[in-house]
């Protein structure tokens, strides 16, 4: 379905291009931006700003940010952070993740770099631990590098499911 900024949640017969395909491009001037996703920019016109939504993408609610540096944009992510630990949330975000990483791999090929941490979920009040990375994915393309990630953190009772997608213009030193 169509989301009210026009960011398409993911279905899995359509996949995340769709997704990807609404979301803007690197390097998109504010003007530009502005027009497409207008609910996003709430009339500021500052060229040096963050501007966020929060969204679902595959059911996990979560933010996207949109990062400008002299009004173009620099870098966008999304992030979706849970601290409802359990199996059943675990397998959520790992299958959230892992379709997308798949849906990518359709439409840019397979990720330069791909990591499969640990894919199990250990219960930290049962195993203690400080989290983990279950699994990340990063492409590089002449337009852009992106990153897919799913992480487990934590420590002392306090955990955290962490998704997130990152893009940014490729060669972007902070990647």
């Amino acid at each position: 379905f169509q989301a009210e900024d026009g960011i398409r949640d993911l279905v899995r017969s359509r996949g995340l291009g769709d997704v990807y395909k609404r979301q803007p491009k690197i390097r998109t001037d504010l003007t530009s931006f502005s027009t497409e996703f207008p609910d996003v920019i709430n009339n500021q016109t500052d060229g040096n700003r963050q501007y966020s939504i929060n969204k679902e993408v595959s059911g996990l609610s979560g933010s996207w940010v949109y990062d400008f540096k002299d009004n173009k944009l620099n870098r966008y992510n999304f992030d979706s952070y849970s601290d409802e630990i359990n199996q059943a949330n675990f397998d959520k975000y790992l299958t959230v993740k892992q379709d997308i990483i798949e849906n990518f791999k359709r439409q840019f090929g397979e990720p330069t770099e791909l990591e499969f941490e640990n894919e199990i979920f250990k219960d930290p009040y049962v195993e203690r631990h400080w989290g983990y990375d279950v699994i990340s994915a990063i492409w590089r393309t002449p337009e852009m590098d992106f990153r897919v990630q799913f992480h487990f953190i934590g420590s002392h009772r306090d955990y955290n499911f962490i998704f997130s997608m990152n893009f940014h213009h490729a060669g972007y030193e902070y990647f």
